[in-house]
């Protein structure tokens, strides 16, 4: 498959970036316990955020190059995406599409993935915040689930608004 090809070559030149950026590091005298928490929370883990945008806009050019798709829709324009998981921020680019019969207009990728027209926030961190919440206030939620990555900031009414949500 043509797109696999594209994405290991890909990931292949990210991964070399990160070995360079390891080097650096080693050729730096860090003592270990340094180098170790900067490969785990610097290196991997941007690699792991650019491995899934890479394979999210992979998917959205398989939709855009499925004969279904481009049977019954038109793409429109490209456009930024960031959804916040409990994991790390996830932005990617992806095609917003008008249906040819229905004039119905949306992102298929998203689609795909499950995530509705407005929504910032992944499930699973949805969850966790309500989870939180039974025990915290929602400034504290905030601080908990910053605590473990700084990357996700929530105001405490981003927290309000998903608790009464889901009362």
């Amino acid at each position: 498959m043509k797109e696999n090809n594209n994405l290991i070559n890909l990931l292949t030149g990210i991964y070399t970036d990160v070995l360079k950026e390891i080097d650096k590091l080693f050729e730096s005298k860090k003592d270990i316990d340094t180098i170790t928490k900067a490969i785990f929370t610097k290196y991997y883990y941007n690699l792991a955020k650019k491995t899934i945008q890479t394979y999210i806009e992979l998917w959205d050019d398989i939709i855009k190059n499925d004969s279904n798709t481009k049977n019954n829709w038109k793409v429109i324009r490209k456009d930024w995406r960031v959804i916040l998981t409990p994991y790390c921020e996830i932005k990617y680019k992806r095609r917003y599409y008008k249906n040819k019969k229905s004039g119905e207009y949306c992102y298929l990728i998203d689609k795909y993935l499950g995530i509705d027209k407005y929504q910032r926030i992944s499930p699973m961190l949805e969850k966790n915040i309500i989870n939180l919440s039974q025990n915290l206030s929602a400034r504290k939620v905030a601080y908990e689930i910053a605590k473990n990555n700084p990357e996700l900031i929530l105001t405490r009414q981003t927290i309000k608004n998903k608790i009464k949500k889901n009362s």
